[in-house]
C-alpha cells in the first residue's frame, strides 16, 4: 500500500507541474486580469487538495494514520543545539513577515515603493520574478481573499504531502537508505515541482522545503510548518496596495 501511496502521489505531482508550466506560459508576456488570476487561484485550492484527499483515502484503507503522517502534538528533539538554531531562523522568518505586513498597513510610501519594486520585475529576464511578480501575487482585494485560501491550502495541503506523508512512505518502503537522503529527496521534488518558476525558483523553493523539513525534524510535528508555510505565502498579499477590481 506504501509503494502504491507513493507511486500515485508522485505522479500526481509531475502531471500537476506540467500542467502548471503550460498555464505559466499561456499566461506570460500578457496583463492577467482579476478573473485569469482568480481562476488560477481556484484552480490551485482545487487540485491542491486532491493528494490530500487521496491520502486520507489510503488512511481509510489502510494501516496507515494521521499521527504517521505528521499530524501529532509537538516533541522536541534532544539535539538543543538544532532546536536553538531552527528556532533562531524561524523567529527571524516570522519577524520580518510580521514587519512587512505592519508596513504595509502603516505606511503608504512602503505600499509605494514595494508596488514599484514588484512592477518593475514583471519585465524582466529572470522568469521567477515574471512569474511571481506577474501571476501570483494578489493586487485586489477580492484577489487577496481568495490567495487567502489559496494560502491555507499551501501550508496544510504542501506540508502534509511533501514533509509528513512522503518523509513517512520513503523512510518505511527504503528502511536502509540514509535518514538523510529521505530527507533530502521530497525537497528536491517540491523544488522541481516549482519548475514553472524557472530555475531560481526551483533552487528557492527546494531551500525552503529544508527548512521545512528541519523544523518537522525539531518539532516531530508538521503543524509549526503549516503556520509558517501559510504565514510565508499570505505574506505577498502585502506587497502591492490594493488595486480596483476589473
Amino acid at each position: 500500500m506504501h509503494i502504491a501511496l507513493l507511486t500515485i502521489l508522485i505522479t500526481y505531482q509531475a502531471i500537476m507541474s506540467i500542467l502548471d508550466k503550460r498555464d505559466i506560459q499561456k499566461y506570460t508576456g500578457s496583463e492577467i486580469t482579476e478573473k485569469q488570476r482568480i481562476k488560477f487561484y481556484k484552480e490551485a485550492i482545487v487540485f491542491g487538495w486532491i493528494p490530500v484527499w487521496i491520502i486520507l483515502l489510503f488512511v481509510g484503507i489502510s494501516p496507515l494514520t494521521l499521527w504517521n503522517i505528521g499530524f501529532r502534538a509537538i516533541s522536541f528533539s534532544n539535539n538543543t543545539w538544532l532546536n536553538i538554531v531552527i528556532g533562531i531562523i524561524s523567529g527571524v522568518i516570522v519577524l520580518a513577515l510580521g514587519y512587512q505586513t505592519i508596513m504595509y498597513f502603516i505606511s503608504a510610501e512602503y505600499r509605494s515603493k514595494a508596488a514599484a519594486e514588484i512592477s518593475s520585475k514583471k519585465d524582466g529576464n529572470c522568469q521567477y520574478d515574471n512569474v511571481v511578480s506577474q501571476i501570483l501575487i494578489p493586487k485586489s482585494k477580492t484577489e487577496k481573499k481568495w490567495f487567502l485560501l489559496v494560502s491555507l491550502t499551501a501550508g496544510i495541503c504542501e506540508e502534509l504531502v511533501w514533509r509528513g506523508c512522503l518523509i513517512f512512505l520513503l523512510s518505511n518502503i527504503f528502511s536502509s537508505v540514509n535518514i538523510i537522503v529521505i530527507y533530502l529527496v521530497p525537497c528536491i521534488l517540491f523544488g522541481l515541482a516549482h519548475c514553472y518558476q524557472g530555475v531560481y525558483g526551483v533552487i528557492k523553493t527546494s531551500i525552503v522545503a529544508i527548512l521545512f523539513v528541519m523544523i518537522y525534524c525539531v518539532t516531530d510535528s508538521i503543524i509549526p510548518g503549516i503556520v509558517l508555510h501559510f504565514l510565508f505565502d499570505y505574506s505577498s498579499a502585502f506587497l502591492v496596495k490594493d488595486t480596483e477590481s476589473n
